[in-house]
């Protein structure tokens, strides 16, 4: 885990297979190699 809970800090995806991570404004984005993604962060900022 890194970052503050509160700010996205936790709920990362455990699993391997990702290839690209982006984050902005306490919301991450985890892309795999097939093209499916995973989102956490702050509930205030998620799509």
């Amino acid at each position: 885990m890194w970052g503050l809970h509160y700010a996205g800090g936790s709920g990362a995806p455990t699993d391997s297979g990702y290839i690209e991570i982006h984050s902005a404004n306490s919301v991450f984005t985890a892309v795999k190699a097939d093209g499916s993604i995973a989102v956490w962060g702050a509930e205030l900022h998620k799509p």
